[in-house]
C-alpha cells in the first residue's frame, strides 16, 4: 500500500524523527536536477528557495524516490580532526537536521561532503546552512552552502 506524502510526514513528525519535510515523488527523473552552469547557485522553478552551492538530487526512500539537496562540489575547507558537516538554522541559532544517509536512515552530521543530503526546509524556516566544523561551536564553523526561502 502506497503512503501519501502527508501520511509519511505526519508519522515521522509524531515519532519525533523528522524536523524537515521530506518530499516524496512518484517517479524520479534520471540523474540529478538541472545543473547550475557551474556557479553553485540555483533557484527552484517554483522560486520558493535560493540554493547556494547546492543542487537537487534523488535518493531511494521507503515511499519512493525522495528529493534532496546535495553539495554541488567539494567545499574549500581545511580538514580538521573531529570536524563534520552539519545543518544549522541561523534564525534559531541551533543545529538541525536530519541529513539523510538513505531514504529511511538519518544522522545529525556526516564526515564526508559527498554524504550531505537533506530535504528542503519546512514551511516557516527561512534559511538552513551547511557548516563544517564542531557542532558544539557553530559560530566557528564556516558556512559551505545554504538554502534560503524566498517567501
Amino acid at each position: 500500500m502506497e503512503k501519501t506524502m502527508s501520511a509519511v510526514i505526519a508519522s515521522a513528525l509524531a515519532g519525533g524523527l523528522l524536523m524537515l519535510s521530506a518530499p516524496l515523488a512518484a517517479a524520479a527523473p534520471a540523474g540529478p536536477a538541472p545543473a547550475d552552469a557551474g556557479t553553485g547557485g540555483h533557484v527552484r522553478p517554483q522560486k520558493r528557495f535560493t540554493l547556494d552551492h547546492l543542487v537537487e538530487s534523488w535518493i531511494p526512500g521507503r515511499g519512493g524516490p525522495m528529493r534532496v539537496l546535495v553539495l554541488a562540489s567539494a567545499p574549500a575547507v581545511d580538514e580538521r580532526e573531529g570536524a563534520v558537516f552539519f545543518l544549522y538554522d541561523p534564525v534559531r541559532s541551533a543545529q538541525t537536521g536530519p541529513i539523510w544517509l538513505s531514504g529511511d536512515t538519518a544522522a545529525t552530521s556526516v564526515g564526508r561532503w559527498q554524504d550531505v543530503r537533506f530535504s528542503y526546509p519546512a514551511p516557516g524556516v527561512k534559511r538552513l546552512e551547511v557548516r563544517y566544523g564542531l557542532p558544539g561551536n557553530p559560530p566557528a564553523a564556516p558556512v559551505v552552502a545554504s538554502v534560503t526561502s524566498t517567501r
